[in-house]
């Protein structure tokens, strides 16, 4: 990943967030969701890994106290052990797969605070606007 990619994609999430007070699912995830988009599997389950977590998160919540930062390292753990979980538990290799596996847990957060269907269709809006963007700066 690019520092010119990342740059894109921290604009573009901003201005969505400014114009439509929606937020992405994060700054970072909507640019890992771009830069992953020939990869359709990667997608899947970071996709997969993240509404799996929220899940979790709303079962554990009526008996446990969840908040503040308690709440959102258990959603970056959830979710990564979820992530290893579907890739079969092999060595990512990469910096980049274990992005995938923790940047959904951040988007977790939103997907509480806003709902799941607002959240995951910003981010589709999102990492669409940032592909095409990327696309047509030669970025990918």
């Amino acid at each position: 990943m690019s520092w010119q990619a990342v740059l894109i994609g921290l604009a573009i999430a901003l201005f969505f967030y400014e114009c439509t007070r929606l937020s992405p699912g994060g700054l970072l995830l909507p640019v890992y969701l771009a830069m992953s988009a020939s990869e359709p599997g990667r997608l899947l389950m970071t996709l997969a890994a993240m509404l799996l977590t929220w899940a979790v998160l709303r079962l554990l919540s009526p008996h446990v106290l969840l908040y503040g930062r308690r709440r959102w390292a258990l959603a970056v753990l959830v979710c990564c052990l979820w992530g290893a979980a579907l890739s079969g538990f092999s060595p990512a290799g990469d910096a980049w797969a274990l992005a995938g596996y923790a940047l959904p847990g951040l988007g977790v957060r939103d997907m509480e605070r806003q709902g799941v269907l607002k959240t995951l269709l910003s981010l589709a809006a999102v990492s669409a606007l940032t592909w095409l963007a990327l696309s047509l700066a030669g970025l990918l």
